[in-house]
């Protein structure tokens, strides 16, 4: 009973998908992983700032915010991320593997990419075990969240689907 729910719903003249929608998927995606990394970052900033401000780039201004250098390393972070996302959870390249999978293979590429801003960048010294356990606590809460989020807007996608579904099948009842 396997059908193709886009072009049921195509049909039905309530798509869920598109060229357009997703590129304001990936927009979207890009404006949130910004601003929330943005907005996760200065707090840091306000409450860490000014005692790590010599041994951080990313800090480098203490308390008074984040320089104009740092707002375009994370703009650049967040649309590698912005990609990886699109690539294994919005295209269809990948959509034979499980969700587990994708979001396994989603922490591992964003992460390591994220430590390699941060040796490139010198976001804290790389020899800094606070600086390494202090990214590893924070990617890890923003990578659950980030997560959760995800998890519940694909529940909110299925069950559109399946109410398109649902009403295909009462106008042409398939077997």
């Amino acid at each position: 009973k396997i059908i193709c729910i886009q072009a049921i719903c195509a049909n039905s003249k309530k798509t869920f998908g598109g060229l357009k929608m997703k590129r304001q998927g990936f927009i979207i995606n890009y404006l949130i992983t910004f601003a929330s990394s943005i907005l996760v970052i200065s707090a840091l900033g306000y409450l860490l700032g000014d005692m790590v401000k010599d041994m951080s780039t990313l800090f480098s201004l203490g308390k008074l915010g984040l320089s104009y250098r740092v707002i375009m390393q994370i703009a650049i972070l967040s649309f590698l991320i912005a990609i990886y996302t699109h690539i294994l959870f919005e295209s269809n390249f990948l959509n034979e593997q499980l969700f587990l999978h994708k979001v396994i293979a989603m922490f591992f590429i964003s992460g390591l990419t994220t430590a390699v801003f941060i040796a490139v960048f010198g976001w804290f010294p790389i020899t800094s075990m606070k600086g390494w356990i202090g990214f590893i606590l924070s990617f890890l809460i923003c990578f659950i969240v980030a997560t959760a989020g995800m998890l519940y807007k694909y529940k909110k996608e299925e069950q559109r689907y399946n109410a398109c579904l649902k009403e295909m099948q009462k106008e042409k009842p398939y077997e």
